[in-house]
This record gives C-alpha cells, sequence and structure tokens, in this order.
C-alpha cells in the first residue's frame, strides 16, 4: 500500500527533542547543517523558516523550538515543552544587560573630568553628554597650550578663544555620526565654496562628509559664527548654522540627529 503519511513525521523525534529542549547549539546546528537538504525537501517551506537556527545566539533554539511545536501542532502529534531555552535567554540577558549597565559606568567614570571641564563653559552641552555618556565613541585628553600654539603657527591662523576653550576640555569628541576629531582644526585649501575656511569638525546632519565651519574673516572674533557644509546639496553649499560658537555648541542637544 502507498504511505500517505506526512513526509514531516520523519523528523518527529528531532521536533519532540526540540520540544523538550535536548539540544544545546552547537549540537542543534550541527544536526541542521547536516540535515537541512532532507528538511527543506520534507516540510512546508514556511514550517522550514520557523524550523532553522537564525538570529542572535541567544534565540536561536527558542525560535527552532517554537518552529518544532508549530510544526507538531500542525501534525496533531503530541509532546512535552520544556522552559529550559527560555531560562537561559533569561539568563543571558541579564548578563548580557549587566555586562552593558557595567561598560555605560566605565564610561561615564572615564569621560567624567572632560565633561566636568565642558560643563564650566557650555553647561547645557556638558549635561547633555553626561545623560549619554554610555553614546560616546571618543573622548580624549584635553589638549594642551603649547599644542594650540603649534596648530595656530602651523595653520597660520588665530583660532576663536571659545573653540580654543573647548579644546582645552578635550582634544576629540565622538559621538553617533558628529565629531570633533584630531584632524581638526583643519584649513581647507581645496577649491570649493568651503575654500579658505578653517574646519572644526564632522557633522553628518545631512549627509556623510558635511562638515562645520569657521569663515576666514571671523577668525578675529572671540566667538564666531559658525557655517555648515552640505557637500551632498544641489549645488553643494554653505549656510550659517548660528551666530556664535558658544551659542551653537550649546544648541547641539537639540539637534534632530540626536533625537
Amino acid at each position: 500500500m502507498t504511505d500517505h503519511s506526512p513526509p514531516a513525521l520523519k523528523f518527529v523525534d528531532v521536533f519532540k527533542a526540540l520540544a523538550k529542549a535536548r539540544y544545546d547549539l552547537p549540537t542543534w546546528v550541527a544536526w541542521w547543517e547536516e540535515h537541512k537538504a532532507e528538511v527543506e525537501a520534507a516540510l512546508l517551506p514556511g514550517w522550514t523558516l520557523k524550523l532553522k537556527p537564525r538570529g542572535e545566539p541567544l534565540q536561536t533554539l527558542r525560535g527552532s523550538q517554537a518552529g518544532a511545536c508549530f510544526i507538531l501542532d500542525a501534525l496533531k502529534v503530541p509532546y512535552n515543552k520544556s522552559d529550559r531555552y527560555k531560562q537561559e535567554w533569561k539568563e543571558g540577558f541579564s548578563r548580557f544587560y549587566a555586562e552593558q549597565k557595567a561598560k555605560e559606568k566605565e564610561k561615564a567614570r572615564q569621560y567624567e573630568p572632560a565633561i566636568n571641564a565642558i560643563a564650566k563653559h557650555f553647561p547645557k552641552f556638558a549635561r547633555f553628554f553626561k545623560k549619554r555618556a554610555s553614546h560616546i565613541d571618543c573622548m580624549e585628553p584635553p589638549i594642551t597650550e603649547a599644542q594650540l600654539v603649534e596648530i595656530e603657527r602651523s595653520l597660520r591662523v588665530a583660532l576663536p578663544q571659545a573653540y580654543k576653550q573647548f579644546l582645552l576640555c578635550t582634544r576629540s569628541l565622538r559621538i553617533e555620526a558628529f565629531e570633533f576629531s584630531r584632524c581638526h582644526p583643519d584649513l581647507v585649501s581645496s577649491s570649493g565654496p568651503t575654500k579658505g575656511m578653517v574646519s572644526i569638525a564632522d557633522y553628518f546632519l545631512e549627509a556623510d562628509g558635511d562638515q562645520v565651519l569657521f569663515a576666514a574673516t571671523d577668525l578675529g572674533e572671540a566667538d564666531p559664527p559658525v557655517f555648515y557644509y552640505a557637500h551632498a546639496g544641489s549645488p553643494p553649499h554653505v549656510r550659517q548654522i548660528g551666530t556664535r560658537f558658544s551659542t551653537w555648541l550649546e544648541s547641539l542637544p537639540k539637534s534632530p540627529m540626536f533625537e
């Protein structure tokens, strides 16, 4: 007689073992790699998708177990389900969360001196970074007066006092797509709308490669206007984004980039 039983029944013992949480992750992944062609041939496409190992390691076994239970239910095969994978996921997530919190505390401790220095001159900017210390990618110790003199000598410009005050708090700062880096300040020598300006930060508000700059004619001011270079604009253009460096810096926490 012709056997009309569903091909998926061939793997029913595997499905039950998954339901009982008898596989560990390496064993389950190894079994799948060895048998996936047979499984794909025997199961409906949607069943295969539910069963196959995928996603984050902590979620893989839970996902495959849920898929196995779904298939057993569809086949009307009774089974026992263990909560082992769920408990292991909870424990793993708790460890991950604790590790992340520890890293956040370490970052806050590491960056506290620079943030406190910034707070004396740019309090709103400092409060913002104190709350988001875990998001900071880089925050270096301050520049020295001697290094500032050397930078001004090499650029042949006098940098604004407000900007120098910031550098005396931290030499470089990077968070998300905003960065005061060691490449700054830099006198733009290439042709284009920014030629002769002084680039002070990368600020990818509209596109990668956009910059924040001072105009050469404003460098004699203690707290000059700040300009934004939209290099991907049609055409590329420069526009003023702050009447003073200090007020622009204090307004950055409200930037759409950080919402």
